[in-house]
């Protein structure tokens, strides 16, 4: 309970330092996390980088909003991947949701 009394009466100016520095440190020290591509995603990547430019590649996006968060980053990502290929993209879905977003 003292420490909640001394957090409370604290100066507002540590407080906002303290913040400060809380945001400051991660962006100036570089995080080096090491990212790896699970086998199924390995296989994805390579397979689209074998295809022959002009090769037209159907992606489908059946999901519903419950997933979007997840799964919209990885369909544009495949995306990106197969434009940069120059690779014709056929995009579909049979959802019935989807088709009027």
């Amino acid at each position: 309970m003292k420490f909640l009394h001394k957090f409370l009466g604290m100066d507002r100016r540590i407080i906002f330092a303290l913040v400060a520095l809380a945001i400051a440190v991660p962006m100036l020290l570089p995080l080096n996390f090491k990212v790896t591509s699970s086998p199924p995603v390995q296989q994805l990547y390579d397979f689209i980088d074998r295809l022959k430019p002009g090769t037209p590649v159907m992606l489908s996006v059946d999901y519903d909003p419950s997933t979007d968060a997840e799964l919209t980053p990885m369909a544009v990502a495949l995306l990106r991947h197969c434009f940069k290929r120059h690779l014709p993209v056929v995009v579909l879905t049979l959802d019935p949701g989807q088709a009027s977003a």
